[in-house]
């Protein structure tokens, strides 16, 4: 086992938990017609399942160091660890009669995490080499931007229509990102 798979062990484990979560609710919302569905809620459900199933994805491009620093190996965890805090946040464990209501109850907690984890990603795309970093297009480090901007308003905000275009550009952007983007992984 190469160290690369050793680190990942944990972050995929974390991930894993995060994608369980909220499938779990998913099929729990399904299954429960008396709790009232909100859609702006599910597109974020959305946003953070594929989000978490990318970065899964996009953290193999760590294979190529071959000495790892425990700073580094934190670094990981906690970006992971900050999406499935997404995710939890997604759902609760308390009885609820409606999924709008339980969104802007925890706007605050999950668009501050998620403000920071934009900027965590930044970090993330920097620690993985300088040519790695350059590579990124413009509409990358331009998203870093707007997007964290937008997490920061969402979290004071209970506007409806802005939740609804935020969700549905950075949905559309995450889905953009990963299949278009970064759709091969490549063996060093």
């Amino acid at each position: 086992m190469s160290v690369f798979e050793y680190i990942m062990v944990l972050v995929s484990i974390i991930i894993g938990l995060g994608i369980t979560h909220i499938l779990k609710n998913i099929v729990f919302l399904i299954q429960h017609k008396d709790v009232q569905f909100y859609w702006v809620h599910t597109l974020w459900c959305i946003d953070i399942f594929f989000t978490l199933i990318f970065f899964w994805w996009w953290q193999y491009n760590y294979v190529i160091i071959d000495e790892w620093t425990f700073g580094l190996y934190i670094f990981i965890v906690f970006y992971a660890l900050i999406y499935f805090l997404l995710s939890a946040l997604l759902f609760s464990n308390r009885d609820i009669k409606s999924y709008k209501e339980h969104f802007y109850a925890n706007r605050k907690w999950f668009f501050y995490l998620f403000a920071l984890s934009i900027m965590v990603d930044y970090g993330d795309t920097a620690l993985k080499g300088y040519e790695y970093f350059l590579n990124r297009d413009v509409l990358y480090h331009f998203q870093v931007v707007i997007f964290t901007s937008m997490s920061i308003f969402a979290a004071k905000s209970n506007n409806e229509k802005y939740h609804a275009i935020f969700v549905i550009s950075n949905l559309s952007y995450q889905l953009f990102d990963g299949f278009l983007i970064f759709n091969l992984l490549k063996s060093s």
